[in-house]
Formats: C-alpha cells, structure tokens, sequence
C-alpha cells in the first residue's frame, strides 16, 4: 500500500482533479437483493449480480468498480447520488432476485448516479438452468443502454444448475467468514 497526501473537497468527499473525475462509461454493480419468500438465497442473488459485473468488465469501454466496492454498500441506507459519488461513477446498476423452486425472476434497473434517475429497467423470468444465459442477456442489455461493446467471453460450457449453486453458496459463505462458514465452504467446495 502507498499511502500519499490528498486535498479533498470536504463539501462531496472526493478528492478534486481530474484524474479522479467520474468517467462517462463507468458503473458499479450494486448487490442484488434477495426476494425469495424464505430469504435464503443471497448467495444466488450476489453470484448473479458478480457474473453480470464480469460480464460487463470483460470489455475495455466500460470501467467497472470492483465487487468488494461495490458491494461495501449492502446493509449501508444510503442513496444511490451518494453510492455514486463515493464509488465516482456515473452508472450504478441495481437488482433483485426471487427464487421458487428452480424459477428465477430478476428485476434490475440502470440509474444514472448523478442525478438518481432510473434509465432503464427490466424483469426477467427463467428456469435455474438458463442462469448463465440470463446474466448474460442483462449485461447486453446494460451494454446497449451505454452504447458499449461488451467483449467476447466465448462459448459457456454446460453447467449442472445444482453444482453451481453449490459452488455460488460456498462461494458466498468463504467471503462472508461468520461463525462455521469456512467449514461450511469447504464441504460445498468438495
């Protein structure tokens, strides 16, 4: 870590210049909530908005913060003109997952960060198993919202639905570290 000197504008809380001006092609992908009616998939709801945010830093025209910035932001009220400013983007995109057996239905707005105006918004529904296929139609769709071209990931190969949420759960109680989630990872992981 360097640590260096900054004079920052006390009145936004960002540092002046314009290096750290927020760019026009620059978004952050907030974490989804979690709808289901138990409450029990938030693992599923972070993995979806963690793929999409993939999905969309893959190219080179859209600067995209990263997760654990990103998603700092889960249980802190705070407005998405703050979110904004704090993370210096000008996009942020926000969502939702429910989940009834192997249905999914996301609903997902883009927002404009400087000013709070919800640009575009959309409700998908679909079977566990075209998740990939999902994630994948929400970050075209955010790309062409942008007017930005995604890059190419290739070919998805099959995935059995079980095992990736399997692998999505683990995942998601390794970062999470409370009480026996490592424990808990680990034979998920296996």
């Amino acid at each position: 870590w360097t640590m260096a000197p900054r004079n920052a504008d006390s009145s936004s809380g960002i540092a002046p210049g314009n290096a750290l001006e927020r760019a026009d092609r620059s978004i952050a992908v907030l974490p989804f909530a979690d709808m289901s009616p138990d409450g029990s998939q938030l693992y599923l709801a972070d993995g979806m908005a963690e793929e999409i945010l993939n999905l969309l830093a893959a190219g080179e025209e859209l600067t995209v913060i990263a997760r654990t910035s990103s998603f700092a932001f889960r249980d802190e009220p705070v407005d998405v003109v703050t979110i904004s400013r704090r993370l210096n983007v000008a996009y942020l995109l926000e969502g939702s997952l429910r989940r009834n057996g192997d249905r999914l239905r996301v609903g997902v707005q883009l927002v404009d960060g400087r000013d709070g105006t919800r640009m575009w918004s959309a409700s998908y529904e679909r079977t566990l198993d075209d998740a990939f296929t999902l994630q994948s139609e929400i970050a075209e769709a955010v790309r062409d919202q942008l007017h930005v071209r995604l890059a190419d990931t290739g070919d998805r190969r099959l995935v059995d639905p079980a095992a990736y949420q399997r692998y999505l759960e683990a995942r998601f109680l390794f970062n999470r570290r409370m009480g026996d989630d490592l424990q808990r990872a680990e034979a998920l992981f296996l």
